[in-house]
């Protein structure tokens, strides 16, 4: 999948993210909002957790995108759309999805 390009999955599915969790989020030019959902190792092996709060220093964002991460004090939930997902990448492929 290209970088910071939308894609529609066939799925519904839920995250719940517990109070201490970090949160990374996309933020596209039309102000929709993308939850890390997965972080990858494979384009950098050394990534770690605790990488993920300076990520953004590290990313290659498109204009109008930008990239946020907080670490929750209470719980953070959201689900797919009834029409399924839509999830983007970046550049290390860690996976997104939008909050509807």
């Amino acid at each position: 999948q290209t970088p910071y390009l939308a894609a529609s999955v066939d799925r519904t599915n839920g995250w719940v993210f517990a109070p201490g969790r970090t949160i990374c989020q996309l933020t596209d030019p039309e102000g929709n909002n993308y939850v890390m959902q997965g972080y990858s190792r494979a384009v950098d092996p050394d990534l770690s957790y605790a990488d993920l709060l300076t990520l953004g220093d590290r990313l290659s964002l498109p204009t109008g995108w930008s990239f946020t991460s907080f670490v929750t004090d209470a719980p953070f939930q959201f689900t797919a759309g009834s029409e399924g997902a839509v999830v983007v990448r970046d550049e290390f492929e860690n996976e997104y999805q939008l909050v509807p």
